[in-house]
């Protein structure tokens, strides 16, 4: 993770970077449920944090490397944009439980490499489930393909990879998609997913069923409700599925 401390200052492609294919997906999930409080964990120079806090949400970034927070906090002070950015390691936060309605991470789980990389994506998901209120969403993203492709540097994702890290969260929504990556290099092939929390415990197999059926960005606004509502209509219809029902 340490590497990312000297790249922000080397690499000068971060600050002209324009702000990621998911993070405007995102919003509007967010925006959905009625969502206020959002961490952007793995914040990096801000890209994407400055356009949640343009997006009206009350936002806390979240980072290891201080040059990149330190590059943040001064975008987002020439933008007028109040943002808290917070030093911190992902797998202990120094946050309270249940403070976020929303947690946004775009392109920090692949970073972990090493020999304990699967107990660090397991700490940092349970992280995550803590500071994220009850029924919050996690907007989740990863580079996709061969594990080891992208050794020693990342970490690659396969199918059942990122189902072992959302374990334990309801997917809403998840796609393979070439995405903007920080330097401002297209493509930049990821997983991305939105997940909400504390709904059932799922089986992989039951995980990686129900998120075959992928919901376009304008209908996310018209069918996701919180607790006590329905669901988005394709969601439900797969959940039905899953326990016997018939889709119509």
């Amino acid at each position: 993770m340490t590497r990312w401390q000297d790249f922000y200052d080397v690499d000068l492609r971060v600050l002209t970077a324009p702000p990621s294919d998911f993070v405007k997906f995102a919003a509007e999930w967010f925006t959905s449920v009625g969502a206020k409080t959002i961490l952007d964990l793995g914040c990096g120079i801000g890209r994407d944090t400055c356009l949640l806090a343009a997006s009206e949400f009350e936002v806390v970034g979240c980072d290891m490397a201080m040059s990149g927070l330190t590059h943040a906090q001064r975008i987002a002070n020439e933008k007028h944009l109040p943002i808290v950015f917070q030093q911190a390691d992902a797998r202990d936060l120094p946050f309270s439980d249940a403070q976020f309605d929303a947690v946004y991470c775009f392109g920090m789980l692949h970073e972990f490499t090493g020999e304990n990389y699967q107990a660090d994506i397991r700490t940092i998901m349970s992280e995550i489930q803590r500071v994220l209120a009850p029924q919050g969403l996690l907007a989740l993203a990863m580079l996709s393909g061969d594990p080891q492709a992208g050794l020693p540097h990342v970490r690659l994702f396969t199918a059942e990879d990122l189902d072992k890290a959302v374990h334990g969260f309801t997917p809403l929504f998840q796609r393979e998609h070439n995405d903007i990556g920080c330097t401002g290099i297209r493509p930049y092939r990821m997983w991305q997913g939105i997940y909400q929390r504390d709904i059932r415990a799922f089986s992989p197999s039951i995980e990686l069923n129900l998120i075959q059926t992928p919901v376009s960005p304008g209908e996310s606004g018209e069918n996701i409700r919180t607790t006590g509502q329905k669901f988005h209509e394709k969601y439900a219809r797969a959940m039905q599925r899953l326990a016997g029902g018939v889709e119509k």
